[in-house]
Parts: C-alpha cells; sequence; structure tokens
C-alpha cells in the first residue's frame, strides 16, 4: 500500500518500523514542522529531540490501513504499537498523519488519533459502495495492457501524417493537430510525474468549486500548449514512443482494486485504482478520435478499446443522477448498440442510484444511442444537433441531467 506514497513519507515510515532516526530525521526539511498530540516542534533540532525520544526511543511502528491524497497532501492512517504509556488509548491505537511535501522533502506532519482504520475504510466508502454497486470489478484484467495497444495505434496515425496535416484544426478549440499532441505529451509527463514520480509542482489553490477549478485547469493546459509549439512533429512523436513504455509499466505496477484514487465527475468518495486508469485511458482514446476526425478519417470503434472506455466513463451517472429526487425502485434504461453493445439500469435506492443487471420497479427514463453517440456525448464531442436526434423518453428531470453527464473535467457544451 505504502508504494503510492512519495518516498519521504516512505522513507519515514521504514525508518520507524527499523528503529533508524538518522533515516528518520533526513526525510524532514530543515524548517519542517510536526505537531503530535497538540504540541509543534518546529525545525529538525526539535523534530529530532521527539522523534528520538517518542518515535525511536518508543520503537513506534507503524502498520499502514489506508493512503489518500487530498489537493497535494496525504493522508495516513496506521495501526500504531510502541513501548509507550498505552493505559488511556483505545486497544486499537489508530494515528492519521497529515503529510505535506515539498522539494521531496516532509515540510509539514500533524498526528491525530482516529478510529480504527478498518471502521474509517467503512465509514468513507459506504456511501461509494453503496451507490456504486459492482465499481469493485474493472471491466479489463489488464488496464495497462490497453494503455500500450492506445499508444501503438497513436503512433500509428501519427507516423502516417504529411506535413499539411499537423497544422489541420481539431474539435478542441484553439488546438490544431501538433498542439493537441502537444497536450498529449503534456498528459504523460504529467501523469508519470504525479503517479510515479508522486510530484505535484502544480497543486491547485484551496477552495476552488467545479466552475472555478474547470477554469483552473484549462488554464494550465493552455500554459503547457502554448510552451510546446516550438516542439517539431517528429519531436512529439518521439517523446509519445519513449514515454509510453513507461506509462505501461507505471500503471502495472498499481493495485487496481487499491480505494486510492479520486476522479472528480465520478464523486468526492474515493474510488478503486482502476477507475481512475481507465480515465487516463480514455482521455488518450477521446483525443486519438478528436485526431482521426481532424483528419476526415472515422472514429476507431474497435469494442476491445471502446468497450472499456465506455464500461468506465458510465460511472458518471450514478453520481450526477443524485442530483434528482428520487424513489427506491425507479430505474433509467440507457441502450448502446453497435461494436459495443450494452443495456445499462440505473437503479435509486435508499442510499443513490446503483448500476443493476435489472431494472427496479418502474423505468423512469430511457435513452437509446450507438457507440459512436455515447463515447461522444459522455466526453462533450456530440453537438447541440445530434444531441437533439437522441432517442429519450421519461421524467424530463432525470433527462435533463442525464443528458447534462460528461466523464471529463469541463462543462457540457
Amino acid at each position: 500500500m505504502t508504494q503510492s506514497l512519495p518516498k519521504p513519507i516512505i522513507e519515514y515510515l521504514e525508518a520507524s518500523n527499523t528503529f533508524d532516526g538518522d533515516r528518520l530525521i533526513a526525510a524532514f526539511a530543515d524548517d519542517a514542522m510536526v505537531n503530535d498530540a497538540r504540541r509543534e516542534f518546529w525545525g529538525v533540532d526539535a523534530i529530532k529531540r521527539w522523534s528520538d525520544t517518542e518515535i525511536i526511543g518508543d520503537k513506534v511502528t507503524f502498520d499502514v490501513k489506508e493512503v489518500r491524497e487530498h489537493y497535494g497532501e496525504f493522508i495516513v492512517d496506521a495501526v500504531v504499537d510502541g513501548n509507550f504509556d498505552k493505559s488511556k488509548l483505545p486497544d486499537v491505537i489508530v494515528l492519521t498523519h497529515y503529510f505535506t511535501i515539498r522539494d521531496d522533502k516532509i515540510v509539514s506532519l500533524i498526528i491525530i488519533l482516529n478510529a480504527p482504520a478498518e471502521q474509517l475504510s467503512a465509514k468513507r466508502r459506504s456511501s461509494a459502495t453503496m451507490r456504486a454497486v459492482g465499481i469493485d470489478h474493472p471491466p479489463h484484467p489488464d488496464i495497462a495492457a490497453l494503455i500500450g495497444t492506445e499508444r501503438h495505434r497513436l503512433l500509428e496515425v501519427l507516423d502516417s501524417l504529411r506535413s499539411a496535416d499537423w497544422p489541420r484544426p481539431t474539435p478542441c478549440p484553439e488546438w490544431n493537430v501538433l498542439e493537441l499532441c502537444c497536450h498529449l505529451v503534456g498528459v504523460d509527463f504529467s501523469s508519470l510525474s504525479r503517479n510515479r514520480d508522486h510530484h505535484h509542482g502544480t497543486v491547485p489553490p484551496d477552495g476552488l468549486g467545479e466552475a472555478e477549478f474547470i477554469r483552473w485547469i484549462d488554464n494550465l493546459q493552455m500554459e503547457w500548449v502554448n510552451a510546446a509549439r516550438r516542439l517539431s512533429p517528429r519531436m512529439v512523436i518521439d517523446l509519445l514512443a519513449w514515454s509510453a513504455p513507461q506509462l505501461v509499466d507505471m500503471f502495472d505496477d498499481e493495485d487496481p482494486a487499491a480505494y486510492l484514487a479520486h476522479v472528480s465527475w465520478a464523486g468526492p468518495d474515493p474510488v478503486p485504482v482502476w477507475l481512475n486508469q481507465i480515465r487516463e485511458l480514455s482521455e488518450y482514446w477521446i483525443h486519438r478520435q478528436q485526431l482521426l476526425q481532424a483528419l476526415e478519417l472515422s472514429a476507431d470503434l474497435r469494442p476491445e478499446l471502446v468497450g472499456p472506455v465506455l464500461e468506465g466513463l458510465r460511472w458518471a451517472y450514478p453520481y450526477r443522477l443524485g442530483e434528482v429526487p428520487s424513489t427506491s425502485g425507479d430505474t433509467v434504461v440507457i441502450a448502446v448498440t453497435g461494436p459495443y453493445a450494452a443495456t445499462w439500469y440505473l437503479v435509486a435506492t435508499a442510499s443513490g442510484w446503483d448500476f443493476s443487471e435489472v431494472p427496479g420497479t418502474g423505468v423512469v427514463a430511457g435513452l437509446s444511442l450507438t457507440t459512436d453517440q455515447a463515447w461522444r456525448l459522455l466526453s462533450n464531442n456530440l453537438r447541440a444537433a445530434e444531441r437533439a436526434q437522441l432517442e429519450v423518453s421519461g421524467d424530463p428531470r432525470i433527462l435533463d441531467v442525464i443528458m447534462r453527464t460528461r466523464a471529463i473535467i469541463g462543462s457540457p457544451g
């Protein structure tokens, strides 16, 4: 579980478990701060005195039970043991550690006594698991391999381009083919830096609402593309080929079942890592479809990729349907036909909306669309005139939510 943590946090935990005081203190910045039991220790000298006595001296060990990331801060729940006075403490002692990392060093550590980690996990996940039945099961057993397949197909397209193709406009506003590919290079670098190297160079400001966050991320992406315009097509292709095996290795090293990911369009609760992997796969796949459209070629709807993509994107629906009052048993039926064919039953329960293998007591809304329309609708690539032609029926309030739901960071177009 600790493999998803930044190196200095791993160093801190392993140093404590092996009673290595020098290694532990080396994980901190010179001006770091520790707050333990409402006591503050500023700077490495004070932190060393604290750790020598109360961590290394008391032979404190950590058994990590849960790891979460929140706006660049890492939160670690660990069962703690050692040679300290436990007379007024619970039978199972769980300390929640709030780590802040800068320049590969711990700059802040706040330690709080909490309930047992199993209770914390159940409490945090109850709304997500009750709302999202089936989310524990990824749509494909090897999403890392799908990333490799997707990149191979992208490079095939790019290798076939002529000089006149690179300036073509794409469905992404303000980006031509070359600029969209520069964006993909940025996505690769960002994913590897954030998820593999645990480097968070661009943390969003605190307190942003959804619309403000969308503007922030749009501006961040434009900054990258503006800087990357100086790259040649050959450089862009070489960089995408260079990063591809590293992405595959990174995805392969992750635990797809671990509830360590956050996918904003699926809700605020932690979700399994596989859903974030599918989110990243879908971004690459959708941008390739946009490139094909710019080149006046048909979308690539081969089911081995579009199937898992849609099986991931559909998890935007349960969260968004929570906006609408419902009665247990209400059912929304979404029927997809074409190379990827499926019928999704969304059923209202006392705690929210779930996917179900069978409909509930009453169908309140329905949507029928093709494979091509499905991915375009969920990714904001279906024009208003095309949306108006979709076959819909039922409660207008629910249909409004279904038609506005997007599995991307962005507003419905």
